[in-house]
């Protein structure tokens, strides 16, 4: 995982040192897993357009996270990662165009799906 600075990188330490219980594991083991799918994908020549959509979906942990969470994750993700403003860029884009009501809706239908997808595994 790459961080965009020094201070990012000590951000996330520390982070991560004061929220050790289960709750705050479980939203950043899935902020980490993300960043780390995200760059994978990159290394393997993709654009972060065409992959952070199905990404925040794919990352090990989604299926644990509730709307909350998965927002606290998502801003970990714009805190902490080298490419956080991009991805921020990306997000605020999309989701501004379906409106506040519109993005609540959209979170809770695709964590419908991917909770009913881990059950059926």
């Amino acid at each position: 995982m790459k961080f965009y600075n020094d201070k990012a990188k000590f951000g996330w330490t520390t982070e991560r040192s004061v929220n050790s219980d289960s709750y705050g594991t479980l939203i950043l083991d899935y902020a980490e897993n993300l960043m780390n799918l995200m760059e994978k994908h990159l290394s393997e020549s993709k654009k972060l357009e065409d992959v952070w959509r199905d990404d925040i979906w794919n990352a090990k942990g989604v299926e644990q996270q509730s709307g909350y969470s998965h927002s606290v994750a998502l801003n970990r993700v714009v805190r902490y990662w080298y490419l956080g403003e991009k991805f921020a860029e990306l997000a605020s884009t999309e989701f501004s165009e379906l409106g506040l009501e519109g993005t609540r809706k959209y979170f809770e239908k695709r964590h419908s799906e991917v909770r009913e997808n881990a059950q059926k595994s």
